[in-house]
Formats: structure tokens, sequence, C-alpha cells
């Protein structure tokens, strides 16, 4: 079973995400930082859509390789679904 999350953080909110962001070595935002069975696997940095898309089909088993459709919504896609 592959559970997924995602957790929004911001760096300057208080003295423990600054901490936790000096530890994950996360120097600009956004960041994206990929654990798998609890450990760190992968990681990525800007708001580029097909580079956020490429890191997250290089960490992603066969069986999660569905197909070739896009992993995120266009904008305006999540009002319509």
């Amino acid at each position: 079973m592959c559970a997924r999350a995602a957790v929004r953080l911001y760096g300057n909110a208080n003295v423990q995400t600054k901490r936790l962001f000096q530890r994950l070595k996360i120097r600009s935002t956004p960041a994206f930082l990929l654990f798998r069975g609890g450990e760190l696997v992968g990681q990525g940095s800007g708001a580029n859509k097909e580079r956020l898309e490429e890191l997250l089909r290089s960490h992603m088993t066969p069986s999660e390789l569905v197909g070739k459709e896009p992993l995120y919504m266009e904008a305006g896609a999540a009002a319509s679904a």
C-alpha cells in the first residue's frame, strides 16, 4: 500500500519550522521532498510543473506509473471536477 500525503509548511512560521528547514537544507520555496518508507528519496524546488512531474515519476514504482497522464490538475479543473 502506498500512502500519499502533502504537507504545506511556511519556513518563517515559527522556530520549529525554521529548524526543520535548516535540518532538511531547504533554501528556497516551493520545495518538494519525497519520502518512501520514512526515508528521504528525492527533492526538488521551483514552480515548474514539468520538472516536478519528472521528479515524481522518477521515484514511482512501475505499478504507480499508470500512464502518461499529468500528475497535476490544470488551473480551473478542480472547480469543474
